[in-house]
This record gives C-alpha cells, sequence and structure tokens, in this order.
C-alpha cells in the first residue's frame, strides 16, 4: 500500500513539508510535451499521466493527514531521481482539494449500496457484544448509527454517547411513525421531472401494499386495489400527487389512517345500493377500522413524532415483541422503513443495523 516517503515538521510554523521521492526512468507529464489522453471522471479535466497521478497521490497525503490530525501541510515536493537526468530535480505538488474531495465522495456514494455485515452464531456466542464493538468503532470514525434495538440492549451506550434512545413502544406522542410518510430518496426529492413524482408515489403505494399484507395475510387482492385507490384519493385531498416537490414536505404535512378511513367511509355512502365494489370498500373498512381506534391507533394512527437530535439513533422495540405476529410484523416493517429513511442523505455515511434480525 502507499505511504508517505518523507513528513518534515518546521518548527517555525508548525507546519508540515511532505516529501516524495520518485525514481520513474520517464515521468510521463514531466515534459512540456501535450498529453491528449484524460483521466476517467470526476478526473476527466487532468491529463492520464504520471506526474498527475503524483498530484492526486500527494493531495490524498495532504487531505488525510489534515483532517485526521489537524496539522497543516504548507508544501508538498516530489524529488524525481532519474539515471536519464543528470542530478536530481525538485517538483512543487499543487494542492488539488476539489479534486481528492470529488474522488473520496464518488467512492463513497459507490460503496452506500451493498457494503453489509451479517453477524450468526448460537445464543450467547457474543454476537451482540461484536456489534457493539462494531458500533463503537463507526462512531469513532464520525458515521451516523441507526439501530434497532428489540432487547433494550444499547440504551446505556446511546446514554454514553448522547444518543437518541426511542423506545417505540410506547407509542402515540413519544414513539409514532405515520405508515402514509412517504419516504423519497433524496435523489428522488425533486418531482416533477424525468416521472420523479410518479416513481415515488409507485414505490409508496408498493410500499403501502406490502404493509397491509404483513398486518393481515388474508387480505385479497381487489381489497388491497381499492386500497391503492382509496390512498391515492387521500393524498390528493392533502395536495400531494406526482407533481408534489417532498423535499418541502414535514411530517405534519402527510395524511394517517384516519384520514384513509374517512375516505372508505365516504366512498360506501356514495355507492347508494349495494355493488360488487361496495362489497370491496366495507371489507377494506373492516380492516381499516382497527388501526384507527381499538388499540392500534397508538402505532399505527397520527403523524410521526419521532424527532432524533444526534447522530446515535436507537430504536428500542422491546415492549413490542410480545405482540401479535402480524401486528408485530407490520410495526416492524414500519419501523424499518423510517429507519432506513434516516440512511438515505449522501452526503453522510450512516450504519443501520438490525439486532436479532431473525
Amino acid at each position: 500500500s502507499s505511504c508517505v516517503d518523507h513528513l518534515f515538521y518546521n518548527k517555525l510554523t508548525g507546519g508540515l513539508v511532505l516529501v516524495d521521492y520518485k525514481t520513474n526512468s520517464y515521468m510521463s507529464g514531466y515534459n512540456k510535451k501535450a498529453y491528449s489522453k484524460k483521466m476517467k471522471v470526476p478526473l476527466s479535466h487532468l491529463n492520464d499521466d504520471a506526474l498527475h497521478h503524483y498530484h492526486i497521490q500527494l493531495s490524498i497525503y495532504k487531505y488525510l493527514i489534515e483532517k485526521y490530525t489537524g496539522l497543516k501541510v504548507e508544501e508538498m515536493f516530489i524529488v524525481y531521481m532519474s539515471e536519464n537526468i543528470e542530478n536530481y530535480e525538485i517538483i512543487d505538488i499543487p494542492y488539488l482539494k476539489e479534486e481528492v474531495e470529488e474522488i473520496l465522495e464518488n467512492r463513497r456514494v459507490k460503496n452506500m449500496n451493498g457494503m453489509g455485515v451479517l453477524l450468526m452464531g448460537a445464543s450467547g456466542s457474543g454476537k451482540s457484544t461484536a456489534a457493539k464493538l462494531l458500533l463503537r468503532t463507526h462512531i469513532r470514525n464520525g458515521y451516523k448509527i441507526v439501530a434497532i434495538d428489540p432487547e433494550g440492549e444499547l440504551e446505556d451506550m446511546a446514554r454514553m454517547f448522547d444518543g437518541d434512545f426511542i423506545n417505540l413502544g410506547l407509542g402515540g406522542e413519544y414513539g409514532m411513525i405515520n405508515p402514509l410518510e412517504i419516504v423519497a430518496d433524496i435523489d428522488d426529492t425533486e418531482a416533477g421531472s424525468n416521472g420523479r413524482g410518479y416513481s415515488i408515489l409507485t414505490n409508496t403505494l408498493q410500499t403501502l401494499k406490502a404493509f397491509m399484507k404483513y398486518y393481515d395475510p388474508s387480505i385479497e387482492e381487489d381489497v388491497l386495489t381499492l386500497f391503492n385507490e382509496v390512498v391515492v384519493e387521500t393524498y390528493q385531498r392533502f395536495n400531494i400527487n406526482v407533481n408534489t416537490d417532498f423535499s418541502k414536505l414535514t411530517s405534519e404535512d402527510y395524511p394517517t389512517f384516519s384520514d384513509v378511513y374517512k375516505t372508505i367511509r365516504g366512498r360506501i355512502l356514495s355507492y347508494g345500493e349495494a355493488t360488487h365494489e361496495r362489497d370491496i370498500m366495507e371489507r377494506l373498512e373492516i380492516k381499516v377500522r382497527p388501526l384507527t381506534f381499538g388499540g392500534l391507533e397508538h402505532y399505527f394512527d397520527g403523524k410521526t413524532t419521532i424527532t432524533p437530535k444526534s447522530n446515535f439513533i436507537v430504536f428500542n422495540i422491546r415492549e413490542l415483541m410480545n405482540a401479535e405476529t402480524n401486528i408485530k410484523n407490520a410495526l416492524f416493517f414500519n419501523i424499518l422503513k423510517h429507519a432506513w429513511s434516516l440512511c438515505l442523505d449522501p452526503k453522510i455515511n450512516t450504519v443501520l443495523m438490525v439486532d436479532e434480525a431473525h
């Protein structure tokens, strides 16, 4: 792996001088001849020659040293020694900070997808302990942490690092996640162009359809089809459609299941005589009604009340683990969707941890 050849400390200024030695027989780009080949994006404005490679190399050294030590690198040089030159030459190296930031950001975004760790083992083998050690490492490296904790094991760590330990078992104003709040990728929030608004709403309807299947696995397809229609109509009553700029919406702007239930009741009353569609709508009413009163409204019917204030967020779901299987599955699906929404900012390195994921 690459490393700095020499670092000199200037006692007068408190700065550093970075020196690298090169012994190439020929250093492309160092002569005055034009070099037509360019590097790949995001460095396509730079010549693809040895000298510019070294510019990037030393600039990365400077960037990392200054970021992680707080020391200032005042100058960078290459000492060029070759059998083709009589003595040695000193080449002053410019700092390509913007290019380094582009490289690191490009690498970070590419690494956002598919980066995962699965810890498996018998009960008591140390999975949770190992997970905590990994979390501590990520915290020290400045990562944002979003954790789903079914046993309350991360409470002490959350307190230690001034994190948010959110008890979703309380529900209501203390831990409500609105299933109808739309999660849009950062790149997709600018609706109204290239079909992004349509894509966001379509993904949302698919997510709500999955939620309903977890909540009631026996729900029929014809009921789900009308459910989608009712949800779209409810969103429209709140001025949410394919042209909406989702980046400007807050939790207060979204409808709840009570609003969906009102739409269902309005549809039923509008039918008048008994019809096949009214029969389907009445079956949908039976499915949705328990979400709005009778106990489940504390978890599923209301505006999202979770407002984390730190970059270490723990969702404690211990009190939810004893719920009926279908209710627990719907709760977990809703929580996981919200946790994922906190991981979508491409400018923030984020770790999503799910303990006892089985």
